[in-house]
C-alpha cells in the first residue's frame, strides 16, 4: 500500500516538470578532448619502452561523459638479428627490442566526447650483429705435425720410396748407394714401411753401407738445412760405437768436419773425424749412468736434424723431442753435398736397419703420424 502511494506521487510530481529520465537537455555538444602522442620505443639493443599517450582534456559543457579513448595498439619489436659468427670465437646474439607499451587511454570522461586514442610506441630497433671472434695465433718454435710425408713447407727434397722398384738399389732423384765392404741397401716392399708400403733395407755387413743423397738443387742455397729421416732398428742400441747417417762431402766419406750421428753407450750421439770430437745425449753418461736419448728396436722413430754451417750450429729431434746435449753453436762443419743413410761399422755387429719418409728443407719439416 505504502509503495503504491509513493509511486503516484512520483508521477505526479513528474507531468508537474515535463521531464523524463532519459533525456538529455539541450545546448552546444561539449568539446572533445585531444588525444595524447605517443613517444616512440627506443632503438637498439636495450629493450625498445612505447610511447604513453598523454591524458586528453575533458570538454566543457554539461552532458554525457565522452567514452574513454581506445588504447593504443603496441607495435611488437622487432627482434635484434643474431650476431655474425666470428672467424675465432661466435658473435654475441643481438639482444630484441621489447615490445613497445601501448598508448594511454583518451581523457578523462567529462561533458564532450573522449580523447583520441594514443599513439602506440614504435618497436625497438634490431640489437647489433656480434662482434666477429679473433683467430688464435699459430704458437712458435715448434714444427706443425704434417698430414703426409711430403706436405712441409719450405722442402728441397721427398720421398717415401713408393715410385722405387722393390728388390733393386734406390736410385734417381739423386739417390744413390755408397758401400764399402758387402753390405747391401735394396727398397723393401715386405717389412711394414712408416708410410705406404715401401721402405729401404740396410742390411750392413760391411764398413760402409749407405744409401746416399746428392744434387745442388736438394742443398738450401742459404746454407742451413733440415733433415727428417724415419729410422726402425732390427736390434737394441749398442754400447759400442756406430753411425747410422752423416752430412758430409761426397768425394771424400771421412771429411775432417762430416757430422756423423749414431750410437755409443746404447743412446744416440754426434761425432766428427777430426779430433774424434763427439758428444753424448746424455753428457753426464759418466756420472749418473743414465740413457740419454734411445731410439727403440723394430719401431719407426722420426728424427730431425739441423745443420747449420755459417753459424757452427747443429741440433736434433727425436719424435718432435729435442735432445739438449746434441745442441751446439761450436760445430764446425763441412759445406755439404751429400748426405747418406745406412750404417757405417765400428764396433759393430752386423744389423739390418730400414729408412722410410726422407726429406730435406729449409725450414723445419716435423714428423706425422
Amino acid at each position: 500500500m505504502r509503495t503504491r502511494l509513493f509511486t503516484a506521487l512520483f508521477l505526479g510530481v513528474s507531468a508537474l516538470c515535463g521531464c523524463s529520465p532519459e533525456a538529455a537537455p539541450s545546448g552546444p555538444p561539449p568539446a572533445s578532448g585531444s588525444g595524447g602522442s605517443a613517444t616512440a620505443g627506443v632503438a637498439g639493443s636495450t629493450a625498445g619502452v612505447g610511447g604513453g599517450a598523454t591524458a586528453g582534456n575533458g570538454g566543457t559543457g554539461a552532458g554525457t561523459g565522452g567514452a574513454a579513448g581506445a588504447s593504443g595498439t603496441a607495435a611488437a619489436a622487432t627482434g635484434g638479428l643474431a650476431g655474425a659468427s666470428g672467424g675465432g670465437g661466435s658473435g654475441v646474439a643481438g639482444v630484441a627490442g621489447a615490445a613497445g607499451g601501448g598508448g594511454m587511454a583518451g581523457g578523462t570522461a567529462g561533458g564532450g566526447s573522449g580523447g583520441a586514442a594514443g599513439v602506440s610506441g614504435a618497436g625497438g630497433d634490431a640489437g647489433a650483429a656480434g662482434v666477429a671472434g679473433t683467430s688464435g695465433m699459430a704458437g712458435g718454435g715448434t714444427a706443425g705435425a704434417a698430414s703426409g710425408p711430403c706436405t712441409a713447407t719450405g722442402l728441397t727434397f721427398c720421398t717415401d720410396f713408393e715410385t722405387q722398384t722393390v728388390d733393386t738399389a734406390p736410385s734417381s732423384m739423386g739417390l744413390g748407394t755408397h758401400l764399402n765392404g758387402d753390405g747391401t741397401v735394396t727398397v723393401d716392399g715386405a717389412t711394414a714401411a712408416h708410410s705406404g708400403t715401401k721402405s729401404v733395407r740396410v742390411n750392413a755387413t760391411g764398413y760402409q753401407t749407405f744409401m746416399k743423397l746428392t744434387g745442388a738443387a736438394v742443398f738450401p742455397a742459404s746454407g742451413k738445412m733440415f733433415v727428417r729421416v724415419y729410422i726402425r732398428l732390427a736390434e737394441a742400441m749398442t754400447g759400442g760405437h756406430n753411425t747410422y747417417f752423416e752430412a758430409g762431402l761426397d768425394a771424400a766419406s771421412d771429411a775432417p768436419f762430416e757430422t756423423r750421428v749414431g750410437v755409443m753407450n746404447q743412446m744416440l750421439m754426434i761425432n766428427q773425424p777430426d779430433g774424434d770430437r763427439g758428444f753424448l745425449s746424455n753428457q753426464n753418461f759418466y756420472n749418473d749412468g743414465l740413457l740419454g736419448m734411445v731410439i727403440p728396436a723394430t719401431t719407426w722413430t722420426c728424427v730431425e736434424s739441423y745443420f747449420d754451417p755459417p753459424a757452427t750450429t747443429v741440433d736434433f729431434w727425436v719424435e718432435g723431442t729435442n735432445v739438449p746435449d746434441l745442441h751446439r753453436t761450436d760445430w764446425q762443419q763441412e759445406t755439404y753435398d751429400a748426405l747418406r743413410f745406412g750404417y757405417e761399422k765400428y764396433a759393430g755387429p752386423n744389423t739390418e736397419i730400414w729408412y722410410d719418409d726422407l726429406a730435406v728443407g729449409s725450414e723445419r719439416i716435423g714428423c706425422f703420424p
